[in-house]
């Protein structure tokens, strides 16, 4: 069994996506993307695909290359991602401090 199931977690990075464009508008959407990470994680502990830790590692990682493909003129968007790369990031934490 892989530890990660990609769909799973894109429809999350697709929500992500969809704040970036908006904060590009000028909207502020730290408060939603911290919604968006919430509710990925709870929904990646009882999905029966993959592991949650390996589900938010993938996660994480597409995040990162979605903020590092990002084009430097669209600093929002890629702060968006690099924000909710963060939130991911310390929810790994907190999974593996649980865990131990």
């Amino acid at each position: 069994m892989r530890d990660h199931d990609d769909r799973s977690v894109k429809p999350y990075l697709g929500k992500v996506k969809s704040l970036g464009a908006q904060a590009l508008r000028g909207k502020s959407v730290r408060e939603e993307v911290a919604r968006v990470i919430t509710e990925a994680v709870e929904h990646l502990k009882i999905i029966p695909a993959g592991t949650q830790l390996g589900n938010l590692q993938r996660f994480l990682a597409f995040l990162i290359f979605a903020a590092d493909t990002t084009p430097s003129s669209q600093h929002e968007m890629r702060s968006t991602f690099e924000y909710a790369a963060r939130l991911v990031d310390q929810a790994i934490h907190n999974h593996e401090e649980k865990s131990a």
